[in-house]
């Protein structure tokens, strides 16, 4: 079953399913100067499209777009935490992570 049949599916069961995702790669970086393990989801959701959610956040940096690959999704989630911790920013714990 595809996570869009699924998402369909619930919906005529439960009603509007407002997200769904499956997790298709979890990725650990060790980053030197950085005490933490950052670690990187990737999401497809249900439309095709693909996220990367980052457990740490820099500079309050969180890349909420969606993109056409997983290889992007990571890119784009990596470079983006990266770029605003080179730049001096507080790294935190994602909440929702």
């Amino acid at each position: 079953m595809t996570i869009k049949e699924l998402k369909d599916k619930c919906d005529k069961w439960y009603g509007n399913i407002l997200e769904v995702y499956e997790v298709v790669g979890e990725y650990e970086f060790y980053i030197e100067g950085l005490n933490q393990c950052l670690k990187i989801k990737v999401l497809k959701y249900h439309n095709g499209y693909y996220r990367g959610s980052a457990n740490l956040r820099a500079g309050g940096y969180k890349d909420v777009d969606h993109y056409d690959s997983k290889e992007m999704a990571l890119e784009r989630a990596l470079v983006g935490f990266l770029d605003n911790y080179k730049n001096g920013g507080k790294v935190s714990e994602e909440e929702d992570w």
